[in-house]
Formats: structure tokens, C-alpha cells, sequence
């Protein structure tokens, strides 16, 4: 991973994908993997269940944080 400075670009141009982190402009290679590949592998399947628990963990996790005292 690259870190690029004085450039403002964002999103994906001749297989490299051009992001921002913390204020950084970051640069990747474009990743093979897509929506569709994703919700249809089996390979997947998993992930995508740990992607449920988590929308179904988090809210509860975000309520329980906000009880806690400083």
C-alpha cells in the first residue's frame, strides 16, 4: 500500500483503487472480488454470516457502551 501526497483522487483508474484514511490518500491494487461474487460464492458463506451477527451485535454492543461511566 502507497501513501500519496498533494493528490485529491478518489476511486478506481487503471486497476488501482485511490482512497482516504485519517487524512491519508492512500493507493491499492483493484480487488477481484465484487457484490455479486460475494453474495453468490460459497466460499463466502461464512463471512456472510458473520456479517449478520454483526448487524445484529452491534446496536446491542453501541447500547451497552453508552451505559458505561467514564
Amino acid at each position: 500500500m502507497a501513501s500519496i501526497s498533494n493528490c485529491f483522487v478518489s476511486g478506481t483508474f487503471n486497476g488501482l483503487t485511490f482512497y482516504v484514511v485519517n487524512g491519508r490518500q492512500l493507493v491499492r491494487t483493484k480487488t477481484s472480488i465484487n457484490k455479486q461474487r460475494f453474495l453468490s460464492y460459497p466460499a463466502f458463506a461464512r463471512l456472510r454470516q458473520y456479517s449478520e451477527w454483526l448487524k445484529l451485535a452491534s446496536p446491542i454492543a453501541s447500547k451497552l457502551y453508552r451505559q458505561l461511566l467514564p
